[in-house]
């Protein structure tokens, strides 16, 4: 307990803060083969990192996602077991932005995924990822198929521009075999004039059905239970 303290007290001083935000940035950047920059990192009580003035680029030198802050809590007893297991997750004035430049082509997102996909293909982890609370406030996310036609203050799924996204959802689960998945809180504007002023509902899934529960959908002028 004296040296989880300790630890503490030093990652509160700025200059280690600092050292600490360009080791991660730079680790992160070479596994993810990008540009990646924090400009704050700090350790909280009970194994909450906080980072500050997050930067990924993708492999085009074009803005990926930028936070303010981003702050998880996680429990390394089950990351020490082979579990992923975040028990809060925080993103706040975060911008993503997803493209895809041809129908034959990846989005600039599918690098991150593949760096985190296995490379070993005769033996392959089973997921074992739970996320108890993933909370988003001031959110904006942009989505653009650049070869599909743009139909501005018509909403066109190849366009997306979302902005004032709030959420809360929680994953409680995600393996190979289950899928327990719910949304307690999401609202959003999009360019086209369409609002959601919030939606609800819980799925439980696996290799045979999935179950919707508790659907709730409120737009301005329509509720749907």
């Amino acid at each position: 307990m004296a040296f989880y303290l300790l630890g503490l007290l030093l990652l509160n001083i700025p200059a280690i803060q600092v050292r600490m935000s360009s080791f991660l940035a730079n680790r992160l950047s070479d596994f993810l083969d990008t540009e990646i920059h924090i400009g704050r990192t700090d350790m909280g009580l009970l194994n909450r990192v906080i980072m500050d003035d997050v930067l990924i680029m993708d492999q085009q030198q074009d803005t990926l996602l930028r936070a303010a802050r981003l702050s998880a809590k996680l429990d390394f007893l089950a990351i020490l077991k082979g579990k992923i297991v975040i028990n809060n997750a925080q993103l706040f004035g975060c911008y993503v932005n997803i493209y895809q430049n041809n129908p034959k082509g990846k989005t600039n997102l599918q690098f991150i995924l593949d760096a985190f996909a296995s490379k070993d293909t005769t033996e392959k982890k089973d997921i074992d990822l739970r996320i108890n609370s993933i909370l988003i406030r001031r959110g904006e996310v942009r989505f653009n198929k650049r070869f599909v036609a743009e139909t501005p203050g018509v909403f066109n799924p190849s366009h997306l521009h979302i902005k004032q996204l709030s959420t809360n959802i929680a994953l409680k689960a995600f393996t190979k075999d289950s899928l327990n998945f719910q949304v307690k809180r999401l609202s959003f504007r999009e360019q086209s004039g369409m609002q959601l002023n919030n939606l609800y509902f819980k799925i439980l899934a696996n290799k045979q059905n999935a179950n919707i529960s508790g659907l709730e959908i409120h737009l301005p002028e329509t509720s749907l239970t």
